[in-house]
């Protein structure tokens, strides 16, 4: 067997600095020497391959990281949803579907203000979208009203990001989100009873456990004569007449101790040590488990 000589040119292909690939230029192939020129057409070929080499390693990178998040975001027990660069949804996870009423592949390609914002705040989160696209960040939290297919309102707080493509351009955003109409629910009965206390005509005395006062009414300021401040942390015996016995009050701490309300009358005693009667019930306070925490006198 006869083999012609000749050179064998071996020019390295990298991507970020790391070797992928070998471009070899054979002569006895060829039959042709290679120049300078040609030297650097080839330098820059083979740097060009490995631009394009790592253009497809992140290219590949980010989509395995995008499919990995989207599976991360379909089991979470939250609502997640993710919109393109014009508004429209590319993604809603199975939770969102069970809060909002629509089925996930009824969401997709639907516009999201049009779609779960009540109408009377699409105009106004419209403009404010807008912005934020052309400021290129959006707040990481805010809470809105989300519509569902029933007509139900419900609130939502959400946690959201801006999605950018490999060359950094925007292309969309995401927000994961928790359901909490409940909560501003129980806030705002809470805040409808604290007015009621607040305002009342009876005083009313709450204590912890051990009976230090943790909050009393302006009603028991105007009978008492005593500041808030000056019962707080203290005990109801402040108020202590002297007119009963000591079996009066162990019959009283009885029924509270077995989780019982008590009804009575007791004779107490002002700041400035006149008398009064005050027709009173005392019931336990107890937490989520039952157990007693302290006690409210009304």
């Amino acid at each position: 067997t006869t083999f012609d000589q000749g050179w064998v040119v071996l020019t390295p292909i990298r991507s970020s600095g790391r070797l992928v690939g070998v471009f070899s230029n054979d002569t006895a192939i060829t039959r042709k020497d290679i120049d300078e020129n040609q030297q650097e057409i080839i330098a820059i070929y083979c740097s060009l391959l490995g631009a394009l080499v790592e253009q497809k390693h992140a290219q590949t990178a980010l989509a395995e990281s995008e499919a990995r998040f989207r599976n991360v975001l379909s089991r979470i027990h939250l609502l997640a949803l993710m919109v393109d660069s014009r508004g429209r949804i590319t993604f809603c996870n199975d939770h969102a579907g069970q809060v909002t009423g629509w089925h996930p592949s009824e969401l997709i390609g639907r516009p999201l203000l049009e779609t779960l914002l009540p109408a009377e705040y699409r105009q106004e989160s419209a403009e404010r979208t807008r912005d934020w696209i052309a400021r290129g960040r959006i707040p990481r939290t805010l809470e809105t009203e989300i519509l569902t297919k029933s007509g139900e309102r419900r609130m939502v707080s959400w946690s959201t990001a801006v999605l950018h493509d490999a060359s950094g351009e925007i292309v969309g955003a995401t927000a994961i989100g928790a359901d909490i109409t409940h909560q501003r629910t129980m806030e705002n009965e809470l805040r409808r009873l604290a007015r009621v206390v607040e305002q009342g005509t009876e005083a009313v005395i709450i204590a912890d456990i051990h009976g230090a006062i943790q909050y009393v009414n302006p009603a028991f300021e105007r009978i008492t004569g005593f500041d808030r401040t000056e019962v707080i942390g203290m005990n109801p015996r402040i108020l202590n007449s002297g007119r009963h016995s000591k079996e009066f009050y162990a019959g009283m701490w009885n029924t509270l101790t077995r989780g019982e309300p008590w009804r009575g009358t007791i004779m107490n005693r002002r700041k400035d040590g006149s008398l009064f009667e005050w027709e009173v019930i005392i019931s336990p306070i107890r937490d989520d488990a039952g157990n007693p925490v302290g006690y409210v006198s009304t």
